[in-house]
């Protein structure tokens, strides 16, 4: 327990990172979104791809070699 004790008041020394300025309050929160809105987008795309893959059916394997010919 005593270990324990020691542990925590040597964490609550410790200095530890101080919130960013407001100035960069905005900004962060701009990037967050544009990250967002881009994530939507390559979702989207995703799912558009898995789409159209699911409509041509199996997909050839290039590891199948049944009825290759290699003369």
């Amino acid at each position: 327990m005593w270990k324990l004790y020691e542990q925590v008041k040597a964490w609550k020394e410790q200095p530890h990172p101080t919130p960013p300025p407001e100035e960069e309050g905005p900004q962060l929160q701009q990037q967050v979104s544009a990250y967002r809105q881009r994530i939507q987008v390559l979702d989207l795309t995703m799912q558009r791809q898995r789409k159209d893959l699911e409509e041509l059916g199996e997909p050839r394997s290039l590891f199948k070699l049944e009825g290759a010919d290699f003369g």
